[in-house]
């Protein structure tokens, strides 16, 4: 699983994502989204980094399947707020 961190005055994000999907394209209808290296690509960690990463940030942005059922596993996002894009989970956690 990749992960990378985004800080900005406006607050900061983690962007995670399985290591298979950098680069890839998922189209669904009109919906069009590219994991984007630049965004997603940071550095390769696992599960128990993962974990600990997302205890800091305010705002996570995950894609796949590795990363989503890790993060429903241990209680970090619940099932019904995953959307699927062609199969494939993402979760967008906003914390206020």
């Amino acid at each position: 699983m990749y992960i990378k961190e985004h800080r900005t005055e406006n607050g900061n994000v983690l962007a995670c994502c399985d290591r298979e999907l950098i680069g890839e394209k998922i189209v669904f209808g009109e919906i069009v989204v590219e994991i984007e290296e630049s965004f997603y690509r940071g550095r390769l960690v696992s599960e128990k980094e993962l974990l600990e990463k997302v205890t800091e940030y305010e705002n996570i942005n995950g894609f796949g399947k590795k990363v989503v059922s890790l993060l429903i596993k241990k209680g970090v996002v619940n099932k019904k707020n995953v959307t699927y894009i062609n199969k494939i989970p993402h979760i967008q956690i906003y914390r206020l």
